[in-house]
């Protein structure tokens, strides 16, 4: 078992938790309501920074209940949290509008506001919010060469096994 280190740095930080022991994440809650950022996506502080071991990075991932918010991980998730950075954990998020039509519309909002964000669902102060993994990362070395090894599957790259 490895240890990581985290500390509070609001009052009203919650220790991240894991609903049953056997799960890989660790439950991240709001420490504050959503806030627009410059960018148009919604962000959230959880108040809790970390110190991950050397070799360890932080995944952000969303929760199943994601699914019932107007909200998708900003990044696609999971967000990367590096051994070095010991800021907040902020988790942002990209709105989606739930009313858009059609079977290939994206459905992202181009832009929120403090003036449409009351039309969202989304998470509120208190709520988990989203999960934490803690995974080990190799330290890899890439190396250059002028010939790559042969294999059947060669080149084939999108949908080169099959539909």
């Amino acid at each position: 078992m490895i240890q990581v280190k985290f500390r509070r740095i609001s009052p009203d930080a919650t220790v991240p938790t894991k609903a049953h022991a056997s799960d890989s994440g660790f439950d991240l809650t709001a420490v504050s309501e959503p806030f627009v950022g410059e960018d148009g996506y919604l962000q959230y502080h959880t108040g809790i920074a970390l110190e991950l071991p050397e070799g360890y990075e932080g995944q952000i991932r969303p929760r199943s209940s994601i699914s019932k918010y107007d909200l998708v991980l900003a990044n696609g998730g999971p967000g990367t949290i590096d051994e070095s950075y010991r800021g907040e954990i902020i988790v942002r998020f990209k709105p989606v509008d739930r009313f858009a039509q059609g079977p290939f519309v994206s459905g992202l909002f181009p832009t929120v506001s403090t003036q449409n964000i009351d039309k969202l669902r989304v998470y509120h102060k208190g709520d988990r919010i989203a999960q934490l993994v803690i995974v080990p990362v190799p330290r890899v070395e890439l190396i250059e060469v002028e010939n790559l090894s042969e294999t059947a599957r060669g080149t084939g790259g999108f949908g080169s096994s099959g539909t």
